[in-house]
């Protein structure tokens, strides 16, 4: 089994509406074995379950109504790990509905497709059962009459391939599906800084890795996001999983698109980062970016390093909002201006793992948890995506000399190798009307040459008759 399908609907009220409450929280899921000593019985306890939250569930109107006139629903779920069954076994579907507020909880039934005296699984023997506490235990659906009538339910068991379109990143997650321990520096080893992010959704949770449930519905990171079942198992639309954890393989999402590089994260010099939203439709309520770096490079985001007297929080980015009504189509997008830390000479490898997430709720970066920084909710998101990177070198937005030197036969101190004078990049703050950023002058071989014109203050020198 793959997938499982099921239809339902909503009780109406005298004015013909869904008595909906606040909604259902989340479905309870379970596949039971027959009861050897009545085989028209569900055997406790069940061979698989699991409670799926309501925004994991499509919930599709059928255009059809059932004999109260009330709207009937197809559901769908796809299993983050196929079930498999054995050839000539009997298996009973359960499913409960559980409420988000039990004081106002939604009146939804699920749907029968029939009541008959002859129950068609097995032949001719067993209808639906239920489960009712108190009193509990499982007993037969039979409705009195001459004869008594069985109820039959509406569900569906495939065994599809079709990819969901859930959405995960695919920073290292030590707590994986797999029980591997994953590397975060250097990323698929040798082992080093262990990887504590949170991106596996369902293993090793909380804290939870942010799950969107659909993606492509309203605006994603990007031109394009790739869908996949989980992070470390299931179905992927990249044909790969997003980590695999057995071979300490992070970084492997098709999609990572959002980002805008180069970054320019000089150490606790302000900076900003740009990235471009996709929005399918107008958006009718706002969404929220929020970004993380791991400054201490220990293989999670939850830190807050110093910059003199300021912090200079892992979570960077909080709460950015891309606000309602915000039109169809690609935009490229700042954040508020953030501190990096990045302590080691401009010279030196430092790579870090970035994590950039759109989502319709604000997040509330994490939790006491060590390891909670960048996660999600326990329900999942409903919109947008989340996209992992790992940098692993950055332009600092540093302005440098341009006269002549060398590396080896040092002239003018230029270069970073001769302690070349550079300077942080100030706005309103520079010689002349114009400035312009550079690349890291690093040790070069052989003879400088020219480069691009680099000031715009000249003085030309004076000459005596």
């Amino acid at each position: 089994m793959t997938d499982l399908h099921w239809w339902g609907n909503y009780e109406l009220d005298e004015q013909r509406q869904e008595r909906r409450g606040l909604g259902i929280a989340m479905f309870q899921l379970s596949i039971h074995a027959s009861d050897p000593k009545d085989s028209c019985l569900p055997l406790e306890p069940p061979l698989w379950l699991l409670s799926v939250p309501f925004g994991a569930v499509n919930e599709t109107d059928t255009g059809l109504v059932n004999s109260e006139g009330a709207k009937i629903y197809e559901y769908t779920y796809v299993l983050l790990e196929p079930f498999k069954q054995d050839a000539g076994g009997t298996y009973w579907f359960d499913l409960s509905a559980i409420s988000v507020d039990i004081k106002d909880p939604p009146m939804w039934r699920w749907q029968e497709t029939a009541r008959t005296i002859n129950p068609a699984f097995p032949p001719n023997q067993c209808g639906a059962a239920q489960n009712q506490t108190p009193p509990g235990g499982w007993t037969s659906v039979i409705w009195a009459g001459e004869p008594p009538r069985h109820s039959e339910m509406a569900f569906e068991v495939t065994s599809s391939v079709a990819v969901p379109e859930n959405d995960l990143g695919d920073a290292p997650d030590s707590s994986n599906t797999w029980g591997a321990a994953m590397t975060a520096y250097p990323p698929g080893g040798p082992a080093g800084t262990p990887a504590l992010f949170p991106t596996v959704y369902q293993a090793g949770s909380p804290p939870y890795g942010p799950i969107h449930w659909q993606p492509k519905q309203t605006a994603w990171l990007g031109p394009a996001v790739t869908s996949e079942q989980e992070a470390d198992i299931g179905v992927d639309q990249d044909t790969v999983n997003n980590i695999q954890p057995q071979v300490d393989a992070p970084d492997l999402d098709g999609a990572d698109d959002g980002l805008i590089l180069p970054l320019l994260l000089s150490h606790c010099v302000p900076a900003t980062i740009n990235y471009t939203v996709h929005v399918a439709a107008p958006t009718t309520a706002p969404l929220y970016i929020n970004v993380w770096f791991d400054w201490w490079r220990d293989g999670e985001w939850d830190d807050i390093a110093p910059c003199g007297q300021s912090p200079a929080p892992e979570w960077a980015v909080q709460n950015q909002v891309l606000p309602a009504g915000t039109p169809a189509g690609a935009h490229v997008l700042t954040s508020p201006a953030f501190l990096p830390y990045n302590p080691l000479p401009e010279s030196e490898p430092n790579p870090l793992w970035v994590r950039i997430s759109l989502s319709e709720q604000r997040s509330s970066g994490g939790s006491s948890t060590i390891g909670a920084g960048g996660s999600g909710p326990q329900g999942g998101y409903l919109l947008g995506e989340t996209e992992d990177y790992y940098i692993e070198s950055y332009l600092p937005a540093l302005d440098w000399g341009d006269a002549p030197d060398a590396a080896t036969s040092p002239r003018y101190p230029t270069l970073s190798a001769n302690i070349g004078a550079r300077h942080g990049i100030v706005q309103g703050f520079m010689l002349g009307v114009s400035l312009l950023s550079d690349n890291v002058r690093v040790n070069c071989s052989g003879k400088m040459s020219a480069y691009l014109k680099d000031e715009d203050t000249y003085l030309e020198p004076r000459t005596t008759a």
